[in-house]
């Protein structure tokens, strides 16, 4: 979820289970994706403390488009916690991300594979290099991997956006250039990479517009293809 800046208000919509809600519009100021970012966290910890000593689970680790990912749906059976929290970022600056969370995320997890699939709202919040963002999804996979040096980390580029949605569109660029620091950064780590941007772009690298109901985040059955790949790599 690609949060206000402060010279809009935008008519957000929160991702949850698959389903699109409508927020109010976000003003400058609004600290309810703060107090959704605590929430989730707060979820994830007692989720956490209720797990099994010698449970081994599939983490996604993300935004508001991993949030919206039906785990238990499309892998019945499977030991898979969602830590996905709409309008998150990395974390490489302000008080919320993915790097603020690791304990809850990650670490707390019992994981046996992390996926991460993060940066679309570092893109399109600031005006960092999407190159030197790349910098911050590496110290991320650094802080886990130094931490847990068994668990398999698996790198997700981010997905395109569709060019009929200008102000999703416009990102569309900056994805490009950080999904390819991401997979030079993953070939140089020997790491695997699920690459939802090739997975999802059509033939000129946008997002179909039959698998998204705003131009940024998956319909509830488009989550199928993701599944699909990311299957083999479940223990």
């Amino acid at each position: 979820m690609i949060p206000a800046t402060p010279s809009t208000t935008w008519r957000c919509v929160l991702v949850v289970a698959g389903a699109l809600l409508a927020l109010p519009a976000v003003a400058v100021g609004d600290d309810r994706w703060e107090r959704h970012w605590n929430a989730r966290v707060a979820a994830f910890e007692k989720e956490n403390a209720a797990l099994a000593a010698d449970a081994r689970t599939a983490v996604f680790v993300g935004d508001s488009i991993t949030e919206g990912f039906r785990l238990a749906k499309h892998f019945p059976g499977k030991a898979v916690l969602n830590r996905g929290i709409s309008a998150d970022r990395i974390g490489v600056a302000g008080p919320r991300g993915v790097l603020r969370r690791l304990d809850a995320s990650v670490f707390d997890c019992r994981p046996a594979i992390v996926f991460i699939l993060i940066g679309v709202n570092d893109l399109a919040g600031s005006n960092i290099a999407p190159e030197k963002l790349a910098d911050g999804f590496a110290t991320l996979v650094a802080k886990i991997r130094e931490r847990l040096p068994e668990v398999r980390v698996v790198v997700q580029t981010v997905l395109p956006t569709a060019r009929k949605y200008r102000h999703h569109a416009r990102v569309n660029p900056r994805i490009v250039a950080y999904n390819a620091s991401l997979r030079a950064f993953a070939e140089k780590e020997g790491l695997p990479v699920v690459d939802l941007f090739e997975l999802y772009a059509d033939e000129d690298g946008f997002l179909p517009d039959d698998l998204s109901n705003d131009g940024l985040h998956l319909r509830p059955d488009a989550f199928e293809r993701w599944a699909e790949a990311v299957r083999p790599l479940l223990p």
